[in-house]
């Protein structure tokens, strides 16, 4: 087997900061490739004539290096097909690094879409979707992410759709992807390259509301989907689509306003039921009915808020929304929305400024992020939180050896059970402490070799508790640390790659039930051990 990533670290007296040089070869020809975009650390560079680049002063830490080139897949370590990027350790103490990364011919998906008369269906979305599972395990049908595009800019970031298990695809979402986007041109065409080989659905969206959106072959259903199979370099060629057209109806907003503000400002937003697609928007509206045009039959979410000219007060308010093909004014009464206040402290009162926290909801505005920064005396704000419960993520910030010992709402585990918002006021203490427990060690296979890019997974002894789980991925010579475990009984696993949060779903775990390794955890304790890596690139 070829590795896709050979990394040779040499200990060479340089200036501060690390040197990284790298040469990139076609992995089943090792011809050098030429003109490959490669990204790592936030610097830039491109491959020359003999497949070679360099980043001079690299920080020191832990960062994705990214290489692409159209008509490859992304690099990875070698196993790996649902995420591209490799994980590299740079160390002041080695400060020089040569990477060898290897590249693989991509797919290719090629097709026609023609409206109801057989017309050249112009600017239409074209975009591959994947099997992968959610957050909380369960399967969902979601899009790959792709380039900077025009349809993530005005459409959506992530929409996912729930699928039953007995409807499931057989592959994975590529959460990070160089899959380039894909509008039809004048004859309708599109190409979708790039692509993992795989089975993939396409969903095909018209940017006018002529035509109904449709999976391929033409259906409005998940579950009829065609599942389209390509192979590295293969161009597959669809069939002809045809999209129906679709009798659209009005939507009228009638904002009953209960905050108390007299004068507000008014903004709505439509989206998709459980997407964080946003459809239709008015901002600014002082009317109390705002049209908002039109949408075709399907079941919605509609937010409205409104806010004072000094951008003081916030008010929010959320109703879900049935479109049948009638026209439609919706009444949302929006109440004043409760304010979020919280403080980070370490020990019992040093505040902890610049800490970044994010909040998102499974079940309110799914998956759209909240997010917050505390401030130098470790306070934080927010007001306009809709109903619900939210989980919150600390994204940085954290000083070095500290960990998030506790969170609470009043008498409530936030961490374990989430922030619960509601009509009332809410805060929120959260207290940093002292390093927990530390799990490092090395990810290796069969034979002791190391797996640069293997998954690494620490699941608690109760899966209920979501804030117990620690994924992280193992760096270029193999090596991984999970640091802040929290006391208790653990299963460690580790995988060469992961499909979503495949290791929350009860049934994908019973297929690998006494290969993972028990552990004990106590509080300040630090665990070094090697984790036998499952090869579940067949899966």
């Amino acid at each position: 087997m070829r590795f896709a990533l050979l990394m040779l670290l040499l200990l060479v007296p340089q200036a501060p900061g690390v040197r990284l040089e790298g040469l990139v070869l076609q992995g089943d020809t090792d011809r050098p490739v030429a003109s490959v975009q490669v990204q790592f650390a936030g610097l830039r560079s491109s491959t020359d004539a003999q497949g070679r680049f360099v980043f001079n002063s690299v920080p020191a830490g832990r960062h994705t290096l990214f290489a692409d080139k159209d008509g490859y897949m992304r690099a990875r370590p070698a196993g790996r097909k649902y995420t591209g990027g490799i994980e590299v350790i740079t160390r002041s103490d080695s400060p020089s690094a040569i990477l060898l990364v290897r590249l693989f011919p991509a797919a290719l998906i090629t097709g026609r879409v023609l409206d109801a008369n057989g017309q050249p269906v112009r600017n239409a979305f074209v975009l591959p979707y994947r099997q992968t599972y959610d957050p909380s395990g369960a399967l969902a049908l979601q899009p790959l992410q792709v380039n900077r595009s025009t349809y993530l800019g005005l459409r959506e970031t992530m929409q996912n759709l729930a699928i039953a298990p007995d409807n499931r695809l057989d592959d994975a979402y590529n959460r990070s992807s160089n899959i380039t986007r894909s509008r039809t041109n004048d004859l309708g065409e599109f190409r979708i390259f790039n692509l993992d080989p795989g089975r993939y659905a396409i969903y095909i969206d018209p940017s006018s509301n002529s035509e109904v959106p449709v999976f391929y072959p033409g259906v409005t259903n998940t579950r009829d989907a065609a599942l389209i199979e390509v192979k590295a370099g293969e161009e597959f060629r669809l069939n002809n689509v045809t999209l129906p057209a679709r009798g659209n109806a009005a939507l009228r907003v009638r904002i009953n306003n209960q905050s108390g503000e007299n004068g507000a400002l008014k903004f709505v937003e439509v989206r998709r039921k459980g997407s964080q697609e946003i459809l239709r928007w008015q901002s600014g509206a002082t009317d109390p009915v705002i049209p908002l045009g039109t949408l075709p039959p399907g079941v919605y979410e509609v937010e409205a808020n409104v806010q004072t000219s000094r951008g003081l007060f916030f008010a929010a308010g959320h109703q879900d929304l049935v479109m049948s093909g009638s026209d439609v004014e919706l009444e949302v009464t929006v109440g004043r929305s409760p304010r979020l206040t919280g403080r980070v402290v370490e020990g019992q009162t040093q505040p902890v400024p610049g800490v970044r926290i994010s909040m998102t909801s499974d079940s309110v505005l799914r998956n759209t992020p909240f997010a917050l920064t505390t401030a130098a005396d470790g306070t934080f704000q927010l007001q306009g939180i809709p109903d619900g419960v939210f989980q919150l993520r600390f994204l940085s910030g954290i000083p070095a050896g500290k960990c998030i010992t506790s969170a609470v709402q009043g008498n409530r585990n936030v961490l374990k059970d989430g922030l619960l918002v509601g009509s009332d006021d809410v805060s929120v203490d959260v207290t940093l402490g002292e390093s927990q427990a530390t799990v490092k060690g090395t990810a290796v296979d069969s034979k002791a070799a190391r797996i640069p890019g293997a998954t690494i997974v620490l699941v608690p002894a109760d899966p209920s508790r979501s804030d117990l789980f620690s994924v992280i991925g193992a760096d270029q010579n193999g090596e991984f640390e999970i640091p802040c475990v929290q006391p208790g009984t653990y299963t460690i696993y580790g995988w060469t790659d992961l499909n979503g949060s495949a290791y929350r779903n009860a049934d994908f775990m019973k297929k690998y039930e006494g290969s993972g390794r028990a552990l004990e955890l106590a509080s300040g304790r630090i665990i070094e051990i090697p984790v036998r890596v499952i090869d579940d690139t067949a899966n």
